[in-house]
C-alpha cells in the first residue's frame, strides 16, 4: 500500500515554512504538520496556525503563491547610514548664505531595495541657500511604505550690517544770522533680514538750529538690535555768512583785503603820485563786510588821480 502524501506547499514571497520540507521538493508524508512564518524584519498577515497534510493526501486549508490573503509583509524601517551634523554658518550677504553637506543616505534593512526619498524643503540639495537658522530633513521610504527621517539644523549667524538707502550730501547754508535753523531730510536705513534697527542721530527729527561761521557734523547711526552690527550716516553742514559783491578796484591804485571775524575787510592803496581825490563821500580806511553781506560804511572805492610831485603809495 503506497503511503499517503500531499503535494508539497507552494509558498508566498518571503513566507518561510517549518520544517522546510513542507515546501518540497518532494511530497509531504500525511500528518506532518507545516508552521509558516516569516523571517526577520517582516510580519505574517492571514492564517499563521499551523497547516496539516491530512489522511486524504490534502492539505487541510489550501495557500499557494498567489494568495493575496497570506504574506509576510515588510514592517522595518530602513537604517540610516549617515546623516549630517549641526552647521553654524556666517552670514555677510542680502541674499543668504550657501550651505554645503554631504546628503544623508540609508539602506533598506530587509531585502537591500531602492528607497525613495522626499526632502524638507522639497527643493533641497547640497550646496543649498539659506537665510535663517533651518531645520532640513531627507526623509527614506521603503516598497512598503516605512521610512526614517534625518533631520540636521543648519545656523545661520547673523552679520549683515544696516543698509544705508540715503544719507545727504555735504551742503553749505549762507546767513546772516548769528544763529540759523536748518532742516535736511533724515537718512533712510534698512536691514535685509527684516531684524529691527535702532536709529540714533546728534541732530534729532531733521533739524538743528547752527552758528554762523562753522562746519557742523550731523551724524546718524542705526544698530541691529540682533546682532549689534552699526552702519554710520554722517555728512557736514557749512553754515556761512552771506558774502559780499566785489569792490571796485580803483584806477591807479589797488585794494588789499583780509579776513578779520569771519568777515573781510578792506583799505585802498593808490600808485605813486596818485592820491584819493577829495570829496563829499567820506573814504574810510577799511571797508567792513558786516554780517548782513553790505560793505561797511559803503561800497562805492573811487579811483586814484594824480595830485603833483612824485612820492609814495599813499594808503587810506
Amino acid at each position: 500500500m503506497e503511503p499517503i502524501q500531499c503535494d508539497p506547499l507552494e509558498l508566498p514571497e518571503h513566507v518561510n515554512i517549518n520544517p522546510p520540507l513542507c515546501a518540497g521538493p518532494l511530497p509531504v508524508s500525511a500528518g506532518i504538520m507545516c508552521t509558516p512564518y516569516c523571517p526577520t524584519g517582516r510580519d505574517l498577515h492571514g492564517n499563521g496556525l499551523p497547516i496539516a497534510c491530512e489522511d486524504n493526501g490534502q492539505w487541510i486549508r489550501f495557500i499557494n503563491s498567489s494568495s493575496e490573503d497570506f504574506a509576510c509583509t515588510d514592517i522595518t524601517a530602513p537604517i540610516l547610514k549617515s546623516c549630517p551634523s549641526p552647521l553654524t554658518l556666517t552670514r555677510t550677504e542680502a541674499w543668504g548664505v550657501t550651505a554645503t553637506f554631504v546628503p544623508p543616505t540609508a539602506t533598506d534593512s530587509v531585502d537591500g531595495s531602492d528607497l525613495s526619498v522626499l526632502t524638507f524643503p522639497s527643493d533641497l540639495a547640497s550646496p543649498y541657500n539659506l537665510t535663517e537658522d533651518s531645520t532640513l530633513t531627507y526623509t527614506f521610504f521603503d516598497m512598503a511604505g516605512n521610512n526614517v527621517s534625518c533631520s540636521f539644523i543648519i545656523y545661520v549667524q547673523d552679520e549683515l550690517y544696516p543698509v544705508v538707502e540715503y544719507c545727504p550730501n555735504n551742503t553749505e547754508v549762507s546767513t546772516s544770522q548769528q544763529l540759523t535753523e536748518v532742516t535736511w531730510d533724515p537718512p533712510i536705513f534698512s536691514e535685509p533680514t527684516g531684524d529691527p534697527l535702532d536709529i540714533s542721530c546728534n541732530y534729532e527729527d531733521g533739524m538743528a538750529t547752527l552758528a554762523i561761521d562753522k562746519d557742523h557734523l550731523v551724524e546718524c547711526k542705526a544698530t541691529n538690535l540682533d546682532n549689534s552690527k552699526t552702519t554710520t550716516c554722517s555728512f557736514i553742514i557749512s553754515v556761512k555768512r552771506v558774502p559780499c559783491q566785489g569792490l571796485d578796484i580803483p584806477v591807479n591804485g589797488a585794494l588789499s583785503c583780509s579776513g578779520w571775524f569771519g568777515g573781510t575787510f578792506c583799505s585802498i592803496y593808490c600808485n605813486t603820485a596818485f592820491d584819493i581825490p577829495r570829496s563829499s563821500l567820506e573814504i574810510p580806511e577799511f571797508y567792513v563786510c558786516d554780517i548782513s553781506g553790505q560793505w561797511n560804511p559803503h561800497d562805492t572805492v573811487p579811483d586814484c588821480t594824480a595830485y603833483g610831485p612824485i612820492s609814495s603809495p599813499v594808503k587810506y
